[in-house]
C-alpha cells in the first residue's frame, strides 16, 4: 500500500527535486503539490494525503507560515502526519513543532534518504525518529 504525500514548499526547484526524488520510491505516491499554505488547504481538501512534507518558511498565503502554519494545520487536520522540511537549523524549534503534533523537522541540507525515512516513519508511532533526525 502506498503512501499518499504532498509535497508543499514556495520554490518550485525544491518541489521538483523532492518529488523527483520521491518517485523513484514505489511505496510513496505524490498526490499534489502546493507553493503556499491556500494552495495547500485546497489540496488537503480534495486529494488523499497520508503524510504531508512541507517547508517551515512558506509566504504569500492567508495561514501565513511556521508555526502558525503548523498548528492550524494540526487543529484542522488532527490526523495528518506532517514533516517540516526546512533550511532552519534550530532544535528550539524543532522540539516547538513535535510538541504540537509534527512527526519530524529534517533540515533540507541532509542526505535525501533522511526524508524519505521520516516519510516512513511518520506513517508509525515511532516518535523518536523526529528527535535523531531533527536539524542534523
Amino acid at each position: 500500500m502506498a503512501i499518499d504525500v504532498i509535497i508543499a514548499d514556495d520554490h518550485p526547484t525544491i518541489v521538483a527535486g523532492v518529488v523527483c526524488i520521491l518517485r523513484s520510491v514505489k511505496a510513496i505516491r505524490i498526490t499534489g503539490t502546493a507553493n503556499n499554505s491556500d494552495e495547500l488547504v485546497k489540496l488537503l481538501e480534495t486529494m488523499p494525503c497520508d503524510v504531508l512534507v512541507s517547508d517551515y518558511m512558506m509566504p504569500n498565503g492567508t495561514l501565513g507560515d511556521g508555526f502558525e502554519m503548523f498548528s492550524w494545520l494540526r487543529r484542522r487536520y488532527p490526523d495528518l502526519r506532517i514533516v517540516a522540511f526546512t533550511v532552519i537549523d534550530s532544535p528550539a524549534i524543532a522540539r516547538q513543532l513535535t510538541q504540537i503534533g509534527v512527526r519530524a523537522c529534517i533540515n533540507k541540507s541532509v542526505d535525501p534518504s533522511y526524508l524519505i525515512a521520516a516519510i516512513r516513519t511518520a506513517c508509525t508511532d515511532d516518535a523518536s525518529f523526529s528527535r535523531r533526525a531533527i536539524c542534523r
